[in-house]
């Protein structure tokens, strides 16, 4: 329940911003009496410089202003904590080294790239197209291969169900599977395959081949490289998770049949499978 509540919620900000967005820039366009196109624009450029322009024509210009960078760096804070704990965790399990330990190095080594990086005169144009690659093709790619690895190669979504199931209160079944495999996969390629053909059809952002293939193309590589260098990497702690999890993905088919097995109450007195009590319902 909690992550479908997690999901659903940042699906609908993200919904409700974006009918913000479309408003904003029509307003903008209205008052430029120009057509929407020619005042829209993405990403960095949308934030920096299409929203200052409409909070400026604004009236209440300056509260807006505060409310907005402000609801800005918020989530700006939030999706750091969310991505750091991603590569906190992964750090953390495979070497069983201490959290806080590899929350600073981690977040040392990462200020001090993006300092020297995007600090520099160039700074924005390498955030820009690192941004745009990083989030339309490596996530997006990323999600591709877990889906078809899990179902297509390892055939393993059935077990996977069974592990939501033995520890989520929202029970998944054959609808959730068909989405997952079917669906999923499909809108996934479509989406991936059509944002490669954009990129080479057209240079994104009206860069240069040399800055994309630096920025973009090249820093996907690496991170590519990365990930496959560290998984190659031995696991140091008591976490034996040298191939694919064991059955039922970590949950034993015993435990996942004792969470589910049908429980019968007498009065006041539990009466079933439940190994931990007696007929009279105290813990052994």
């Amino acid at each position: 329940g909690t992550g479908l509540t997690t999901a659903f919620a940042n699906s609908s900000f993200e919904v409700l911003a974006g009918v913000g967005v479309f408003a904003a820039l029509g307003f903008m366009a209205v008052q430029q009496s120009v057509a929407v196109d020619e005042v829209a624009t993405s990403g960095i450029g949308l934030a920096f410089v299409a929203f200052p322009a409409i909070i400026n024509e604004m009236a209440f210009g300056p509260i807006f202003g505060v409310l907005f960078f402000g609801s800005l760096t918020i989530a700006g804070f939030t999706s750091l904590f969310s991505l750091l704990e991603v590569v906190v965790s992964a750090v953390k399990d495979k070497l069983n080294l201490p959290r806080k330990t590899v929350a600073i190095g981690i977040g040392t080594f990462m200020a001090l790239l993006s300092l020297g990086l995007f600090s520099t005169t160039s700074g924005l144009m390498a955030l820009d197209i690192m941004d745009k690659f990083t989030n339309n093709i490596g996530i997006v790619a990323i999600a591709l291969i877990a889906v078809v690895i899990l179902d297509w190669i390892l055939r393993r979504i059935d077990e996977f169900s069974l592990h939501i199931n033995a520890v989520s209160s929202f029970k998944v079944g054959t609808l959730w599977r068909i989405f997952v495999v079917n669906v999923t996969t499909l809108v996934l390629g479509f989406t991936l395959a059509q944002e490669l053909i954009s990129l080479i059809q057209e240079p994104y952002g009206g860069y240069t081949t040399t800055q994309i293939a630096i920025y973009g193309w090249a820093v996907l590589a690496l991170i590519g490289i990365n990930a496959l260098a560290f998984s190659l990497v031995p696991w140091r702690g008591n976490l034996p998770l040298n191939g694919p999890p064991g059955s039922d993905f970590g949950v034993d088919p015993e435990v996942h049949r004792e969470l589910h097995a049908p429980r019968k109450y007498n009065g006041d007195h539990r009466v079933g499978v439940d190994k931990h009590t007696t007929e009279e319902g105290t813990i052994r």
